[in-house]
């Protein structure tokens, strides 16, 4: 699934995929979101961790059954109950590629861990050394134009995955006022 967000005035951004606008992003308050897809139903994105802002951290609910879909915790996430890593380094790329070319989500097969609650101390502190498959690309660095490749494993959660991204991605340290 390919993904493209383009900023806006209002709403804050359009979603593009496959050539045709599939959400919006729109602006909720202070570091709180929502995504609205008329084929795919609505979300909010809150760029915390159990409510308190922090960097690189978001949260996903689903406005319906307010269940959360996706929680992003200091890059990493859980899906289907594997383990996936933001801007990681996959074991395919040379770390130079990686600092000069696309940011990846990389796939941890081997991560000793289940959950994001589950994730000792020392794991976080080291995070960034754990290497695996990439599962997807990111491509820019502002808000003008945002664009998110994901393998298939990803498709389901796509559009929220892409909008998050983009939020947090765009806004400097993860909270921009904007």
């Amino acid at each position: 699934m390919e993904v493209t967000i383009k900023g806006t005035k209002t709403p804050l951004a359009k979603v593009f995929s496959g050539g045709r606008e599939v959400a919006t992003i729109s602006s909720e308050g202070r570091a709180s979101f929502a995504i609205h897809s008329e084929a795919f139903g609505e979300w909010r994105i809150e760029l915390r961790d159990s409510g308190e802002i922090r960097p690189f951290s978001a949260e996903v609910t689903d406005t319906k059954s307010k269940v959360v879909m996706l929680k992003i915790k200091n890059h990493l996430f859980f899906y289907k109950g594997a383990a996936y890593l933001l801007t990681g380094i996959p074991e395919d790329v040379r770390p130079i590629d990686h600092i000069l070319g696309k940011r990846h989500i990389s796939r941890l097969d081997s991560f000793p861990f289940s959950s994001l609650k589950d994730v000792d101390r020392e794991t976080w502190g080291r995070i960034r050394l754990h290497r695996g498959s990439s599962a997807g690309e990111i491509d820019g660095d502002g808000p003008q134009e945002f664009k998110v490749a994901l393998s298939n494993e990803l498709d389901e959660i796509g559009i929220q995955l892409s909008a998050a991204l983009y939020l947090l991605y765009t806004s400097g340290q993860g909270v921009r006022e904007w």
